[in-house]
């Protein structure tokens, strides 16, 4: 089976991530060991799973998290890796393309300074996304998933990407 989705870590979160995709969706299972940090709780497995991934998404605390776990290895060099970590994985650690999904950027919005650890000015965190469409207008028209992400690509909402590219 070829998967195109794939989801490291999350918990609850993952399985509402995988409820709202439709498709081949994996969920790579992982655990923590007190001194060895995240494992792949199957390698074998996970290496099966991720063999088509055209996309995986970051759901563990750190991109150093992901990075250790021994992904970056096994994925297909076209893989593109939504990074949900903080901080997030480091450009030089792949060539794989990596968009930030915790940063967001709008062409009219910038902080000054910038927000501490590692943000540039144009961006802010995806966490806050909610609150600010809802302040534009009547958050009864923000249903699900879909209709949230339509809302927010009108209102000009991009991702970066670690080249600094922005991504709907």
């Amino acid at each position: 089976m070829q998967n195109k989705i794939a989801i490291i870590g999350g918990g609850e979160l993952a399985h509402k991530l995988m409820d709202q995709l439709s498709g081949q969706v994996e969920l790579i299972d992982v655990r923590y060991r007190r001194k060895q940090g995240f494992i792949l709780a199957d390698p074998q497995l996970a290496k099966e799973q991720l063999l088509y991934a055209m996309i995986v998404v970051n759901l563990l605390l750190t991109g150093h998290d992901f990075v250790n776990i021994g992904i970056i290895k096994i994925l297909p060099p076209e893989t593109i890796i939504v990074d949900f970590g903080r901080p997030s994985i480091s450009i030089e650690i792949t060539s794989h393309r990596i968009i930030k999904g915790n940063r967001l950027v709008h062409p009219s919005i910038h902080f000054w300074p910038s927000l501490p650890g590692g943000w540039q000015s144009n961006e802010l965190p995806a966490c806050s996304l909610p609150c600010i469409l809802a302040s534009f207008g009547d958050s009864s028209e923000i249903k699900n998933i879909r209709n949230f992400s339509t809302i927010a690509k009108f209102m000009k909402f991009r991702t970066v990407t670690l080249s600094g590219n922005s991504y709907a």
